[in-house]
């Protein structure tokens, strides 16, 4: 329902701030608050979660995870997660969220707008965003900034140092991923291949139309309960296309594929949307504000350019 109702809102709103020339201090905005947080939460990562100086102010109970008690540092840093890395055990820099993923899917984000939709690159914010997601201990986060920096290179900035980029980027994304794999025995790749097997089955028995605002049921439907300790879902892709077929799809994502035709947007534009399909793919958000808000800023963009061109 909140689709339905948020996304031709947002999508009025934004192509009225692309005409009048505001929407990349949107952007910026956007950034500069994640980034706020970002040295918050790394601040009491590091003195509190990593070297033990600062203590916690409380407990909360994290109701996400199932009833767990976790610790809170004022309400603005929670100790959400752990992780085993080389026989050693960290806590997750999870900011306020109540899991990594989440927080993940937002400095992901403002990477993303960072590196590709700003006019100017800030390199104090591009490196608070980079400390950030490294204490995050995400496969995910790594995959789009490797990917995000090699794009970056071969398409966007001319370097007299692509092609050593070509060769160490993916090296260190590989090297990186092994690490964080390597953690503790994990099926976590097993059960997220399951749930795009899932998701795929759930689509394909109702293409067109979907299952309605229960599709996310009809996925678990076909989930294998063998291989998993919990029906918890890891993409907003087949989410949109369990819910809403074929139509739905069309109407979320339509914005992102006309923007990939040729002259339709810029290199930069081009990659951002690619990052953000690799998000879609590996984090679940769909029926959020935010999966609006962007899903709207696409067709504000695509509004501007037919507007331009005639």
């Amino acid at each position: 329902m909140l689709n339905l109702i948020g996304l031709p809102v947002f999508i009025v709103t934004l192509t009225l701030m692309i005409f009048r020339k505001e929407l990349k201090d949107f952007l910026l905005a956007f950034n500069r608050i994640v980034v706020v947080f970002a040295v918050l939460s790394l601040f009491f990562w590091f003195f509190g979660s990593l070297l033990g100086i600062l203590k916690p102010s409380g407990t909360v109970v994290n109701a996400w995870s199932g009833g767990n008690i976790v610790n809170s540092y004022y309400h603005l840093y929670y100790e959400t997660q752990r992780i085993s890395i080389m026989g050693f055990t960290f806590i997750r820099n999870s900011a306020f969220f109540t899991e990594g993923p989440m927080w993940n899917l937002i400095i992901s984000l403002a990477f993303i707008i960072e590196l590709f939709l700003l006019e100017e690159l800030s390199k104090w914010r591009l490196v608070v965003i980079l400390l950030t997601a490294a204490t995050i201990f995400s496969t995910t986060g790594i995959y789009v900034i490797g990917i995000g920096f090699l794009a970056h290179v071969l398409l966007v900035r001319k370097s007299r140092f692509r092609f050593l980029s070509l060769l160490a980027t993916p090296a260190l994304v590989y090297a990186l991923t092994r690490v964080i794999e390597d953690k503790a025995a994990s099926n976590s790749a097993t059960i997220r291949m399951d749930d795009y097997v899932a998701g795929f089955n759930a689509w394909r028995n109702r293409l067109i139309t979907g299952w309605g605002f229960s599709g996310l049921g009809s996925i678990e439907y076909y989930m294998n309960g063998a291989i998993r300790p919990n029906y918890g879902y890891s993409n907003s892709f087949f989410v949109v296309l369990a819910q809403g077929g074929i139509l739905q799809g069309i109407v979320q994502f339509a914005p992102f594929m006309a923007l990939f035709a040729p002259g339709a947007s810029t290199n930069r534009t081009k990659c951002a949307i690619s990052l953000y399909f690799i998000l879609m793919l590996t984090t679940i958000f769909y029926n959020t504000m935010l999966f609006n808000v962007i899903a709207a800023t696409a067709y504000a963009a695509l509004i501007n350019k037919i507007t331009l061109n005639h």
